[in-house]
């Protein structure tokens, strides 16, 4: 029979094992963000998928078949995602949630949790009047407000591989805002995330910088930008980076690993066998060409500029919002781009 302290051991770490999921869930129904959480934050349709996907592959890649569906679970999604309201403390906790909460992962990161939303601070509902018409009017609510938090990871994209992609995403949705074409969807003022791709990109880009500020000010997180054409050139170096900005270390071999288990004919298989958690929720009647994983080419904005006068008009549409933000990032030189 075990003795006295045996028994008092086995009992502490039992009652161990359930305080500790509980007190995440609790800091989770906190609405604010933790010191040490980070916000994956991008404008729609510039590649957060694709790098999430490779963070959860090298966190959680031997132990777990990393698919649409436990990865909102692994990094939730603050706007629509199913996890947002758990976040909140709207309600309980799914039994896959729990579960990939409750996995050791090899790679221990820090809480990510991905966002479209604008740095706008002082933001607050009803957020299509604070931020923008295209905003539901509690979206930019804590958690999902950039402001609170001190770690930002911002992925850049081309505005206008971006933008193409994004319309391309929403029309296979059947939404209204396509139905003129992609000049006037350019021209939407109701567009998700309320804001422009130029302004959206420009709200973060004077917060502080690794190796240019010391962290985190009373101003603004601090933030790490990824480029999307960056990741798509060399994805294991621009994860190791990640990584390290996040202060975790992983081999070489989780890193290649990862990389190979992210490529594309490796999600679009995914999205295929698997579903979208999200989209098969809330858009069951999508097109059937529908997809979240498209080509990921670097220049497919050819595909919806078009030629002659129709490239004419789309460019103008484009640079009127766009240009500047464009220009400062090195994307195009002058107005005049084709």
């Amino acid at each position: 029979m075990p003795d006295r302290s045996t028994l008092v051991l086995v009992a502490l770490g039992a009652l161990i094992a359930v305080l500790l999921p509980l007190a995440s869930y609790l800091d989770e129904r906190s609405k604010a963000p933790r010191a040490e959480d980070v916000l994956l934050v991008s404008y729609p349709r510039s590649g957060s998928f694709w790098l999430r996907f490779l963070l959860a592959q090298a966190a959680r890649g031997d132990s777990l078949n990393i698919d649409f569906h436990n990865l909102e679970d692994i990094f939730p999604d603050l706007e629509y995602g199913p996890n947002r309201a758990v976040y909140v403390g709207a309600e309980e906790m799914s039994t896959d949630y729990k579960e990939v909460r409750r996995e050791r992962p090899r790679v221990r990161l820090p809480e990510i949790y991905k966002s479209h939303m604008v740095h706008r601070p002082g933001a607050e509902p009803p957020c299509d009047v604070s931020v923008g018409p295209g905003l539901h009017e509690t979206a930019c609510e804590c958690p999902n407000c950039p402001e609170k938090w001190r770690r930002v990871i911002y992925l850049v994209r081309d505005g206008r591989d971006a933008l193409c992609s994004y319309y391309n995403f929403q029309r296979n949705l059947g939404a209204e805002n396509t139905a003129d074409g992609f000049s006037d969807f350019l021209r939407a003022e109701s567009l998700y995330p309320g804001v422009s791709w130029a302004e959206h990109v420009r709200s973060y880009l004077d917060l502080p910088t690794p190796g240019v500020a010391s962290g985190a000010s009373e101003e603004g997180p601090e933030v790490l930008w990824v480029r999307y054409e960056d990741l798509h050139a060399d994805p294991a170096k621009e994860l190791r980076r990640v990584l390290n900005f996040l202060g975790v270390r992983a081999t070489d071999v989780v890193i290649r690993e990862a990389v190979r288990k992210s490529e594309f004919s490796s999600m679009r298989e995914q999205e295929e066998d698997g579903g979208l958690r999200l989209f098969d929720r809330h858009y069951s009647d999508r097109q059937e060409e529908f997809r979240v994983v498209r080509k990921g080419k670097i220049g497919s904005w050819e595909d919806c500029f078009g030629k002659n006068g129709a490239f004419e008009e789309a460019r103008e549409a484009f640079n009127a919002e766009n240009l500047d933000v464009m220009q400062k990032l090195g994307y195009v030189e002058s107005a005049r781009w084709r």
